[in-house]
């Protein structure tokens, strides 16, 4: 199912209890806008590919758990065991053209079953539409607290406010303090010209992120700040509270992107990162 627009239906795309094979099923580059229920319901154990499409808002989908938020101000709604993301933040007829790889992602807040303290950090360069703080929590109206960026010069915590300007940008870590579940909608760059991120460490404790879209272990993450001979690198990995595991985290432990981790660095480096291919098709 590709290349449609499907609108004011009760079930945009429905797939019902009792149907025994989707394999090879998938429903890529649609607009689904205004579906009463589900923008694509999804009535069997298997998983249907919904990657790439338009759910009529640049939040994605509403999902109670993989990506949840304020439903009026989210797209249309799927149903578990819909692979949705990474979804398009634009129309598929302004993307499709022009290739653009306008697509994104989101960073699921409490995703640790409780209300309160989470990190999240961005993989790699977001849409200047929605690159700053204030730009970012506006697109679906966060139920926060309070937010911190960590300022590693100084080693102390720096308050985000809400009509901070504050970029964010690849790598760096922050704190959250929710009120209720939400998500980050993370709309990543349209530039075909940006070249992998990298960040500036600092001796002493820095709170950074993955710059990477898949999970990594500490080794893979980590290899181009690891201590080699006459270059002090890395001591130690802790993943902070709110995070879905706590604690010290070794070698060959895995880190999550969207989170943030505490690295004590025994000196001053460069951590590189990666990103996506030049365009998303």
């Amino acid at each position: 199912v590709k290349g449609n627009l499907i609108t004011g239906c009760t079930y945009g795309v429905r797939i019902k209890e009792g149907v025994s094979d989707i394999t090879g099923t998938s429903v890529n580059y649609n607009n689904f806008v205004d579906n009463t229920n589900y923008g694509i319901y999804n009535g069997v154990a298997s998983t249907i590919d919904a990657t790439n499409n338009w759910w009529g808002d640049e939040t994605g989908p509403y999902h109670a758990t993989a990506n949840p938020g304020v439903v009026a101000n989210m797209g249309d709604a799927v149903s578990n065991n819909v692979l949705f993301s990474p979804w398009l933040y634009k129309t598929q007829e302004t993307i499709v053209p022009t290739k653009e790889p306008a697509y994104a992602q989101s960073v699921v807040l409490d995703n640790t079953g409780k209300y309160g303290w989470n990190t999240f950090s961005t993989p790699i360069y977001l849409d200047d539409t929605a690159d700053t703080w204030a730009k970012l929590i506006s697109l679906t109206g966060l139920k926060y607290s309070v937010a911190y960026r960590f300022d590693s010069a100084i080693q102390e915590f720096v308050p985000l406010l809400a009509a901070d300007v504050y970029v964010i940008t690849p790598g760096e870590g922050f704190f959250i303090k929710m009120d209720t579940a939400g998500s980050l909608p993370i709309l990543y760059s349209t530039e075909q010209s940006l070249m992998p991120p990298s960040r500036a460490l600092t001796v002493d404790w820095n709170l950074i992120g993955l710059a990477s879209l898949s999970h990594l272990t500490v080794d893979n993450a980590f290899g181009s700040i690891a201590t080699a001979p006459d270059l002090a690198g890395y001591g130690q990995v802790v993943s902070p509270s709110g995070n879905v595991n706590q604690g010290a985290v070794l070698a060959d432990g895995t880190l999550h992107v969207g989170e943030a981790y505490w690295v004590y660095m025994l000196g001053a480096r460069t951590l590189a990162g990666s990103t996506t291919t030049p365009v998303n098709w």
